[in-house]
């Protein structure tokens, strides 16, 4: 199971500054809808089943 990362991707593009400055207030003003349909759709991944190497 993999993610899909284009989302995240054009969000950080969006509101994070060439000096890494995340811009809070813009972003949950304009985009918290799509911040979590994206963090919705992410694969649930259990930890404790993999093993130390897939964890990492």
């Amino acid at each position: 199971m993999t993610a899909e990362f284009d989302v995240w991707d054009e969000l950080l593009h969006q509101y994070v500054s060439d000096r890494v400055r995340v811009s809070y207030t813009v972003w949950k003003q304009n985009s918290t809808q799509t911040l979590n349909d994206w963090l919705a759709q992410l694969p649930v991944v259990a930890l404790q089943a993999s093993d130390k190497n897939h964890q990492l």
